[in-house]
């Protein structure tokens, strides 16, 4: 007798249930809910439409062709090289950091080979080794004596110590492997045994400094940090391959981009900073990177996702990534764009939320928001993505755990004084507030499903854009208040993108003024995103405001919320003739 089931489909919040009913011979066989969740489609950051404003823009605009042949001449160097960057994902198990040595070692800056020694720092900045990952892998150098560190070949090694599912043990790894073949006279000369071998957790050479602190030397555990991650090659193909994707929509591009962040979903819920807290002994969680840092990755890597999402349907990536899962025995068989997509949604972007939860995520105020923001419009999938958004809204301590928010709205009303100033005392770092916090609200104003917040509606949010103005002195540099610059500097602590963007948002003629002001009285060269259709008629709108308003005038000013008082007078009137240019500007701040 023929089973005739019948199907009703059921409202519930933020989902649609599938009642399935079975009934043989008018009995009850079985009923089962079905919950359906409302997914992702297509893009809903870098859009369809803002794809073809792109490629008008770049026939159009000199400055949209520059943009297009910096990302593509860089995303070059990665393509047709699947195979290697989807090797070079190293999971979790060995320390990354961003020193060369032990944190409390007071020659961590110096280069370690005895001919050498150079002080990097001083000559060569913070984070002084070279490194590439695509040419020269498993290695750093020293930009003096342009030696390469470790001694020995840990790229051999490391394979040496994969198991079946291409993850390092180095339980299994040929440790007969680990001998200082670059430099044997060092252990000739001063009677090393295999100086500079890294097993990846460092080099000891038996020397101490006061307090027992240990010389030791971890090339591996730099080159994983700052070599792929921070900056290095994994994070650097991230963001050149979405880039050169979304400009060009070339297959070629996506193809690479989505195997690799394939790679990385795999790994990125084990990553965990905490781990190696003997490299750096102060607390701090994380995950690739330390939990401020990891902001920005996470922010790239949901970016990414979005990005590369037409391309995860495409023959080639499903071919490849099945092959992988077959040959390292993977759950997920990535036979077809749905679990390819599934592993990314699952491995990354539910990650970062639960990373903000947890606080492994957690940067300065408008780092974590805008990389949950950001993770949360790339999944696009209801109701998570309306929960996520909704939770950066609601209060959180971060240091009671789990998070039970993103905190944006008590932090506006609470912390946010009237003059649209945080609570710090350099400008630099409280222009940060807006810096990330802007781009979070961004996408939650452009993302046409979630209607809840708007934070264009929020005055603290909108006092922020002009927050600097009062600390900009003689209308040419930022008052050295705090930390913000260096000493004499005439640094400028004013995004004249972010004027633009409050200009856009609020209508407001005081940001166009400001505007024309910073671009030397002009609007020459003002344009707006390269994914908006027609960027540059803005010039006009400026120049009639000018024309209706006349020019800004910044005036003396007392920010009772932050607490500074400038006193200014004079004029400053330019003209195409230097000599008959005045500037009398001058201020008085306390």
């Amino acid at each position: 007798e023929p089973v005739q089931p019948t199907f009703t489909v059921e409202d519930a919040a933020g989902e649609a249930r599938i009642r399935v009913t079975v009934n043989l011979s008018g009995r009850l066989i079985r009923e089962v809910n079905l919950p359906v969740l409302a997914g992702k489609t297509e893009p809903t950051i870098w859009t369809y439409e803002k794809r073809e404003n792109i490629k008008e823009n770049i026939k159009k605009h000199d400055w949209a062709k520059a943009e297009l042949n910096d990302y593509v001449s860089k995303a070059d160097r990665y393509v047709g090289k699947e195979d290697q960057l989807w090797s070079m994902v190293v999971p979790e198990g060995l320390p990354r950091y961003y020193h060369a040595g032990d944190t409390r070692d007071p020659e961590k800056m110096y280069c370690r080979y005895p001919g050498c020694k150079a002080n990097l720092e001083a000559k060569y900045g913070r984070y002084p080794y070279l490194t590439n990952a695509m040419t020269n892998p498993w290695k750093i150098q020293c930009p003096e004596c342009k030696r390469r560190f470790p001694s020995n070949d840990f790229g051999t090694y490391y394979k040496s110590g994969l198991d079946e599912h291409g993850v390092f043990n180095p339980d299994f790894a040929d440790r007969s492997l680990l001998v200082n073949k670059l430099y044997p006279e060092v252990d000739e000369r001063y009677g090393y045994v295999n100086w500079g071998v890294d097993d990846g957790f460092g080099y000891f050479s038996g020397k101490t400094f006061g307090d027992n602190i240990p010389e030791r030397h971890n090339p591996i555990a730099y080159y994983l940090h700052e070599g792929l991650w921070h900056g290095g090659a994994l994070s650097g193909a991230i963001t050149y391959l979405t880039q050169a994707y979304v400009y060009t929509g070339e297959a070629k591009y996506g193809r690479t981009g989505a195997i690799l962040l394939d790679r990385i979903a795999d790994f990125y819920p084990d990553y965990d900073w905490s781990k190696w807290q003997g490299f750096r002994p102060d607390g701090y969680g994380g995950k690739t990177l330390d939990r401020i840092w990891e902001c920005g990755l996470a922010t790239k890597l949901a970016e990414a996702y979005d990005a590369f999402f037409p391309a995860y349907d495409d023959p080639q990536v499903v071919r490849f990534l099945s092959d992988k899962a077959k040959q390292y025995k993977m759950d997920n068989p990535k036979t077809s764009g749905a679990l390819i997509r599934k592993n990314a949604e699952d491995g990354i972007l539910r990650e970062i939320f639960d990373s903000c939860v947890d606080t492994s995520i957690y940067g300065n105020f408008g780092m974590t928001q805008e990389a949950l923001a950001t993770a949360a419009i790339a999944l696009d999938t209801m109701p998570e993505t309306k929960e996520w958004l909704d939770w950066l809204m609601r209060p959180g301590n971060p240091a009671h755990r789990p998070r039970t928010g993103g905190n944006i709205l008590p932090q506006l009303i609470s912390v946010i004084d009237r003059d649209g100033m945080g609570n710090e005392s350099s400008p630099g770092y409280n222009s940060a507030w807006l810096t990330y916090l802007l781009d979070a609200a961004e996408l939650i104003h452009d993302y046409d499903k979630y209607s809840e917040v708007d934070l264009y509606n929020n005055p603290k949010f909108i006092k922020e854009f002009t927050a600097q103005l009062p600390v900009i002195m003689a209308s040419y540099y930022t008052a050295q208040i705090g930390d913000t610059s260096r000493t004499a500097s005439t640094d400028m602590i004013l995004n004249k993108d972010q004027i633009l963007i409050g200009y856009k948002r609020t209508g407001n003629p005081l940001f166009a003024q400001l505007l024309y002001m910073f671009n030397n009285n002009s609007i020459k060269g003002i344009h707006e995103d390269i994914t908006v259709k027609n960027p540059e008629n803005i010039q006009k709108e400026i120049l009639g405001i000018i024309e209706k308003y006349g020019e800004f005038n910044l005036g003396s000013h007392m920010m009772t919320g932050y607490g500074l008082a400038a006193l200014r007078d004079g004029v400053k009137l330019s003209s195409e003739s230097p000599e008959k240019s005045v500037n009398t500007l001058r201020d008085f701040w306390i």
